[in-house]
């Protein structure tokens, strides 16, 4: 398994690298701070890190044409996100265009990259990480919810498009993680909002060892016949 990774420094994309590190043949990771990831994990002959800010994706095509790929892809994983709460009458073309950067715009930039014949084997598996927030939405989260509601599109479409190959793109929506970034938003609520939030997750509040599995099935043969989905991984969140 050869895998293009977005993310590796810090929460979910740490994870999944720690995940992927036991069983990939090779991975090459994009980060946004190659020191602080060579100062979490040992160095692995099996990993190669590049170091780029996805707010900058006007220019990730060029530079991921640049990358040294000794063997096709099988696989692409997009982990990569900013969160972020702006009342509407405080948003402006700025502050889409810094969410949007990082949350679509750079993920549909790495999806076009790895759809060439030279970059990813037929049969290959793309998973890009989006939110519950994608088809909910909250106050006060109107450009978050944008940024990931237009990955929901972008898997569609190209899901059809790139079925020919046998290329099978799907998005994993979690709601809130219970990592360091989940805690930290938790505990600035109120404790009402607080409460409310832990009663609509009925199943416990999802933990990376979720995402971890999720992401094993949809990279690997057993999800041969899934393309096209985003799939909640939420507790039961969008119940009610």
């Amino acid at each position: 398994m050869n895998v293009l990774l977005f993310g590796g420094s810090s929460g979910i994309g740490k994870a999944i690298y720690e995940n992927l590190k036991t069983y990939c043949s090779s991975i090459i990771v994009i980060v946004r701070n190659k020191k602080k990831f060579n100062q979490l994990f040992e160095k692995n002959s099996n990993t190669k890190v590049y170091q780029y800010d996805l707010s900058d994706s006007d220019n990730l095509f060029s530079f991921l044409c640049e990358l040294k790929i000794d063997t096709k892809l099988n696989s692409l994983i997009y982990s990569v996100g900013i969160e972020s709460t702006v009342p509407l009458k405080l948003v402006n073309r700025k502050k889409i265009l810094n969410s949007f950067n990082v949350n679509f715009f750079s993920a549909f930039e790495a999806l076009r990259f790895f759809s060439s014949k030279k970059i990813s084997s037929d049969g290959s598996s793309v998973v890009l990480l989006s939110s519950v927030m994608s088809e909910l939405g909250s106050s006060g989260k109107t450009i978050y919810c944008s940024s990931k509601s237009a990955l929901n599109g972008l898997i569609r479409s190209s899901s059809i498009e790139l079925a020919k190959r046998k290329i099978r793109v799907n998005a994993i929506s979690p709601s809130l993680v219970n990592n360091e970034m989940g805690i930290n938003l938790l505990n600035k609520l109120p404790a009402n909002n607080k409460f409310f939030y832990d009663s609509k997750h009925i199943l416990g509040l999802i933990n990376h060892e979720d995402i971890n599995f999720m992401v094993d099935f949809l990279i690997s043969v057993k999800s041969s016949k899934i393309t096209g989905q985003n799939i909640n991984l939420d507790s039961g969140y969008s119940l009610q």
